[in-house]
């Protein structure tokens, strides 16, 4: 979504709403999100002297990947947002509003913080104890690595003092 702030009259609400296409953007593959498929935005815009003031209503769905069995699931999301654009060089907000304001970068902003960092599948638990691995705890972890004896190839390296 762009937004031209030049052809906004002052004090005047403007509201413009898009389904947002986010179908091209490809998130790394480590990421707790495969892909946006819908997004629709309800932006109202108010120019107010130097100021262009934005509230954003974002909803929709992204494909998830679960951290425990990375099985992919629909997640829905709702954000509500507001944002200030101004023309002033010395203001503490973004942009220059004698361009097109291009919406779409901070609208994956906003989707991707609504996401928690780590998304579960509804219904799945934590994996247990398993043919060829195990699950710790991040306590037992450095309990096991503090007990540990070190590998005999490094273990010459611990008596070198640097």
């Amino acid at each position: 979504m762009k937004i031209d702030p030049r052809s906004l009259e002052f004090n005047k609400e403007y509201t413009f709403t898009e389904n947002v296409d986010f179908s091209n953007f490809t998130f790394s593959k480590n990421n707790r999100i495969k892909c946006i498929n819908s997004c629709n935005a309800v932006v109202k815009a108010i120019l107010l002297d130097s100021f262009l003031e934005l509230k954003v209503s974002l909803s929709g769905e992204v494909t998830g990947i679960c951290s425990y069995t990375n099985e992919e699931f629909p997640i829905k999301y709702k954000v509500k947002e507001q944002m200030t654009f101004s023309d002033s060089d010395d203001s503490d907000y973004e942009s220059n509003l004698n361009e097109i304001i291009d919406l779409d970068p901070y609208f994956l902003s906003l989707i991707d913080s609504e996401i928690p960092i780590s998304v579960v599948k509804p219904g799945n638990k934590m994996p247990k104890n398993g043919d060829g691995y195990r699950v710790l705890s991040e306590d037992d972890l450095l309990k096991e690595r503090n007990n540990s004896k070190s590998n005999s190839v490094w273990a010459t390296l611990d008596d070198i003092d640097l």
